[in-house]
């Protein structure tokens, strides 16, 4: 396994958040690249939070991330009949990031990454998490049943085309949300 020196982006949120909307948007949108390179494959991550995701320099260049920990990953698609690593009928992932299909032990999707990514972002600009629940079972159902708030600095809403389209990866149904991460790229 490759060591990586750098920070989470867990660390970087505690540490300087809320951050500038266009330098969250610099971050998710290396996320989004590293999930339609899995979405490719056949590869739903599951488990997409700031924690799993690293920040290193490159070349000079800082905030370059790094997608880890796919030991939950879900394999869909041709791939899949060969391999069978996790249940079926599980909700699976960290309850904060959790989409509410997986809330719901529902099948995933590349959509379910997605509506982790919203959360991500939302999280990265106003600095708190998208909900206010304390218990994991809160939470849980707030993403089933709770609007995401719309994302606030200083009581200030925040606008421009990247809040709009991190929000709609926030929709609460699949359908609803971009179609793939390559689509929050262009």
């Amino acid at each position: 396994m490759e060591l990586v020196e750098g920070r989470t982006l867990r660390e970087v949120i505690a540490e300087d958040s809320p951050l500038p909307v266009e330098r969250a948007t610099h971050i998710v949108a290396q996320i989004a690249e590293s999930l339609a390179e899995a979405h490719a494959s056949g590869i739903v991550h599951r488990d997409l939070k700031p924690a799993n995701v690293l920040l290193t320099e490159i070349v000079g260049s800082s905030d370059f991330v790094k997608v880890v920990d796919f030991g939950i990953a879900k394999v869909t698609g041709p791939a899949a009949a060969s391999i069978r690593l996790t249940g079926t009928g599980l909700a699976i992932g960290s309850p904060r990031f959790m989409s509410p299909e997986q809330v719901s032990a529902m099948p995933v999707s590349a959509q379910s990454d997605l509506y982790a990514l919203g959360v991500i972002f939302h999280e990265m600009i106003t600095g708190r998490p998208l909900f206010s629940h304390t218990e994991a079972t809160a939470y849980l159902i707030a993403h089933l049943n709770e609007e995401p708030p719309w994302p606030k600095v200083d009581g200030e809403a925040l606008q421009g085309v990247a809040v709009d389209v991190f929000m709609a990866c926030l929709s609460k149904l699949p359908s609803e949300r971009p179609a793939d991460a390559l689509t929050l790229l262009t």
